[in-house]
């Protein structure tokens, strides 16, 4: 417990944010341990255009979220 793990859990990709934003807020589903969700609230950069602020939900598998489980 008093070591950090190798590897991220999520990387939210700040390319293209302006400003003090990023994450905001984690919430994990009251049925976690049946579904592995979890929700992110967090800012999201696009290029070209302004950032938005986004509530996803994800699926988590052991200590990682699952690649393309994104639920804008």
């Amino acid at each position: 417990a008093n070591q950090a793990d190798p590897q991220p859990v999520l990387n939210l990709g700040y390319a293209y944010q302006v400003g003090e934003q990023g994450l905001m807020d984690i919430a994990v589903d009251p049925a976690f341990l049946q579904n592995g969700y979890i929700y992110i609230y967090y800012t999201k950069g696009f290029l070209g255009s302004q950032n938005h602020n986004r509530l996803s939900r994800f699926t988590l598998s052991g200590n990682a979220v699952v690649p393309g489980s994104e639920f804008v």
